[in-house]
């Protein structure tokens, strides 16, 4: 008796083998496609850089270019001031020399300055201070050992005008007085009034009387009011001040619990 028939392989479908043939279909176009895509873009990054070497390239020229012309214009300015300094030599000798011969002058003035003040003032002093040291002094300079408001060289400018505005005020008080001839005896007095009353003016700021140097008579000023505020004070009233007085006021407030910052502490707080 034959035993048992072995057991047939089953067949595999149709359905099956197309749905694979499908699937590697679409792997290898998948596959395709993105190597195609990947090279389009290869493609244009290879574009762009060729693009941007081309414009670093322009670039690079035209910088060499300005540099060039910059180079250019700066050899023919210099050429141009060059030329300039050349031709004009003759006026600038000119103008060296007036401004030398302007030095020397000013030198000059100021040396005489210096030798007239040591001589009308300086020896005078020392002539005055050696009087009580030696004996056989040297004759004073002009034979004059008095200091005189004229000697001073720096003032003569200020004295000289001085003495102008006082002959001018004489002048005209003289000219514009419709009274008696100018040789009458007023017309003598009256100019000397007026040379007196210039001679006799004041040349400073007229100050307030020391008399009045009190609260109650002046209550404007500072003196005044601080004498009232500290008479007020003293009674037992208020002093009014921008600034914080009495007894820890320049501490900060701290009566909301908040303590404020930047306060210095000692190791054995």
């Amino acid at each position: 008796a034959r035993g048992p028939a072995p057991p047939r392989q089953g067949r595999v479908s149709t359905s099956s083998v197309v749905a694979r043939r499908e699937a590697v279909d679409t792997a290898s176009l998948a596959a395709l496609r993105a190597e195609r895509e990947a090279r389009a873009r290869r493609r244009i990054c290879e574009a762009r850089h060729e693009q941007m070497l081309q414009e670093r390239a322009e670039l690079r020229a035209q910088i060499q270019e300005r540099v060039a012309r910059q180079a250019q214009e700066r050899d023919e300015r210099c050429e141009a001031l060059l030329d300039s300094f050349a031709r004009g030599s003759a006026v600038r000798a000119e103008a060296n020399d007036a401004i030398r011969v302007h030095d020397d002058l000013q030198q000059r003035k100021l040396a005489d300055l210096y030798h007239r003040y040591d001589t009308n003032i300086t020896q005078r002093i020392e002539g005055h201070l050696l009087k009580f040291s030696r004996d056989d002094l040297p004759p004073a300079p002009g034979g004059r050992d008095t200091l005189l408001k004229s000697d001073d060289p720096v003032k003569a400018e200020l004295h000289s005008f001085r003495r102008e505005e006082q002959l001018h005020r004489a002048a005209c008080a003289v000219l514009g007085h419709c009274g008696p001839a100018p040789n009458s005896s007023e017309a003598a007095g009256s100019r000397r009034r007026v040379e007196q009353a210039i001679a006799e003016r004041e040349t400073s700021r007229s100050l307030f009387p020391m008399a009045q140097w009190e609260q109650r008579q002046h209550h404007a000023t500072r003196y005044g009011y601080f004498t009232q505020a500290c008479v007020v004070q003293g009674e037992g009233g208020g002093f009014h001040s921008a600034r914080r007085m009495g007894a820890e006021m320049h501490q900060p407030d701290e009566r909301d619990g908040v303590p404020t910052a930047g306060e210095t502490k000692t190791r054995f707080e």
